[in-house]
C-alpha cells in the first residue's frame, strides 16, 4: 500500500520503504546526487541530496538517497537551510577537485563558482560510483578502496593491472567527474593500464566489446558466442 507524502508541496504516492530521492526522481523532482544511480544500493556519500524532513513536530536533515519512506512525511528540497547545506557540500567537493573540468561545471550548474576551503588538484571525489557498478552490476570486483582519510583513493589491487578488469569501460561511463583515463583507438581498448583487444560487430564492422567481456558475459549468462556477434544497435534493429 502506498504512503503519502508530501516534496515541496505537491503531494506523491511513495512505496513502504522505497528511498525518497527515487521516489522525488519518479515525481520529476530534481534533487542533485553524485553518487546515487538506480541500479546500485544507496551509499550517501556526496551530500547533495539532503532535505528537510518534516515529520509532526519533529524536523531534521538527511541524505534523500539513503532515507526510506516509513510513514507520512512533509519534505523541503529547497529551503534556505538545505541551499546553504549543498552548497557547503558543493564547495567541498569543488575545494578538493578544482582543476576538473567536470567538476567545475558541476558546481556552475547549482551557483558555485569558488570555495572558501583550501584547493587541491585531485579528480576523483570518492563517490564509489565506479567501484560499486564494477562490483554490483558488472560483477568483475576489479576495484576496489584503499587507505583512509586523504590519502583514500579507488583504483585496481596494489595499482597494478587487475587480472579482473574485462575492459567493459562501465567504471569511465559512470564517473562524474570523467576522471578515469580511457582511451580506444585501433580495434584496442586501454584503461587501469591494461590494454585489451576489442572484436567487430559482424554486421556494421563497429568495435564492440573487448574479448576479455564477451567471454565473462558468456559464462556468466550461459549465452551461445553467437549472440555477442552483433553490438547492441544492430542487435537491437534485427
Amino acid at each position: 500500500m502506498g504512503i503519502k507524502i508530501k516534496i515541496d508541496g505537491k503531494e506523491i504516492t511513495a512505496q513502504h520503504g522505497e528511498m525518497l530521492l527515487r521516489v522525488a526522481k519518479r515525481a520529476g523532482i530534481d534533487i542533485p546526487a553524485l553518487c546515487e544511480d538506480d541500479n546500485l544500493e544507496p551509499y550517501g556519500v556526496c551530500r547533495l541530496c539532503l532535505v528537510e524532513i518534516i515529520a509532526g513536530k519533529r524536523k531534521r536533515v538527511t541524505a534523500s538517497c539513503t532515507y526510506p519512506v516509513l510513514e507520512e512525511v512533509e519534505v523541503l528540497t529547497d529551503s534556505e537551510k538545505i541551499r546553504n547545506l549543498r552548497r557547503l557540500a558543493i564547495e567541498l567537493l569543488l575545494a578538493r577537485c578544482w582543476t576538473n573540468k567536470k567538476m567545475r561545471e558541476i558546481a556552475a550548474k547549482y551557483g558555485v563558482h569558488d570555495t572558501r576551503f583550501p584547493k587541491e588538484e585531485e579528480d576523483c571525489i570518492l563517490c564509489g560510483l565506479c567501484e560499486r557498478y564494477c562490483r554490483e552490476v558488472v560483477g568483475a570486483n576489479a576495484l576496489g578502496f584503499s587507505s583512509r582519510g586523504p590519502e583514500r583513493k579507488v583504483g585496481t589491487p596494489l595499482e597494478k593491472p587487475s587480472e579482473a578488469c574485462i575492459g567493459c569501460g562501465s567504471c569511465a561511463w559512470i564517473c562524474p567527474t570523467q576522471c578515469i583515463e580511457y582511451e580506444e583507438k585501433d580495434g584496442r581498448r586501454r584503461i587501469w593500464d591494461k590494454e585489451f583487444r576489442m572484436l567487430k560487430c559482424k554486421k556494421c564492422g563497429k568495435y564492440t566489446w573487448t574479448i576479455e567481456e564477451r567471454d565473462f558475459f558468456i559464462k556468466k549468462t550461459g549465452l551461445p558466442t553467437d549472440k555477442f556477434n552483433l553490438c547492441l544497435d544492430c542487435r537491437n534493429g534485427e
